[in-house]
């Protein structure tokens, strides 16, 4: 089975429903790529100076072609972190839209069914047609403000309202999730850990300390040079400064860094440029390219 047919298969699952997913993330990428071109490009001389600073935590001495790396690598992994931060971390609560739906759906059948029904009527303008009944009426070939009398345009109103409650009740069963399948989660789950994983590889494997992709506590005090390099790409964008900083973020990436250990290279599930594919047992589509610097 080829590997779209899998995620659509997964796609289909309310488990998976239940995330914010988009259904091509490959297509995606690019949408958020275009975006933060567009909207939330960090000044030249500013990505310069953190690309220093990240270097200087991987080498005493840093060359060019490690902060070409680098820059390369923040491209790609700020384009990954902002696409799960705006689709799989925005979570989506489908529950009160079904309900607002509902309760449209059954104020417009009441309308149909109650104040606007009249089987005489209805008859009279079937006769007027030529019709035999009134379901022989195609409403799609009448124009409204064409019938030929105000008893006809109430009944076509009628039947345009009841044609409409069947669309809306498709609309509506799109949002219709079981209770256990809704809750808020935890925003910026999905991106953070995506980050924090990329990040600590590509530490461990640069750095020339011999450091391991760790943060250091002492009390409540967290330190370490992978603490600086996490926080310094943070800053590679302005909105990122504003969203990761405070007191938390520094356990947060110390805890996330730990959990590192027993899959440190699952995050590579979305650095497939070629392939766009991930397993299916996830339900999400990965893949893409492009830079937003």
């Amino acid at each position: 089975m080829p590997d779209n047919d899998l995620f659509e298969v997964a796609l289909d699952m309310q488990k998976n429903l239940s995330r914010n997913v988009p259904s091509d993330f490959g297509a995606y990428l690019e949408q958020v790529g275009f975006s933060l071109r567009n909207n939330n490009r960090a000044p030249s001389r500013q990505i310069a100076k953190e690309i220093d600073r990240m270097a200087d935590c991987l080498r005493q001495e840093p060359d060019d072609d490690l902060k070409a790396q680098l820059l390369e690598f923040v491209n790609t992994t700020w384009l990954r972190y902002e696409a799960l931060n705006r689709s799989i971390d925005f979570h989506v609560a489908p529950r009160p839209v079904y309900q607002a739906l509902d309760a449209v759906i059954s104020t417009m059948e009441k309308t149909a069914h109650r104040k606007l029904n009249d089987e005489f009527r209805d008859e009279r303008v079937a006769q007027d047609r030529g019709l035999m009944e009134i379901g022989e009426l195609d409403i799609e070939d009448i124009e409204f403000a064409q019938a030929k009398s105000l008893a006809e345009k109430v009944t076509l109103a009628r039947l345009k309202l009841l044609n409409s409650v069947e669309e809306l009740k498709s609309i509506r069963d799109h949002f219709k999730y079981k209770m256990s399948l809704t809750s808020a989660g935890k925003p910026g789950a999905y991106s953070m850990f995506y980050a924090v994983f990329a990040l600590g590889a590509f530490f461990e494997e640069h750095n020339t300390h011999g450091d391991k992709a760790q943060v250091n506590t002492f009390k409540t005090i967290h330190s370490g040079k992978f603490l600086e390099f996490v926080h310094t790409f943070f800053g590679v964008a302005n909105s990122a400064v504003a969203m990761q900083a405070g007191e938390t973020f520094p356990e947060s990436v110390r805890k996330i860094a730990q959990k590192r250990v027993s899959d440190p290279d699952c995050y590579q599930l979305l650095d497939c440029p070629s392939s766009y594919k991930m397993g299916h047992q996830r339900g999400l589509s990965i893949g893409g390219s492009g830079s937003f610097v």
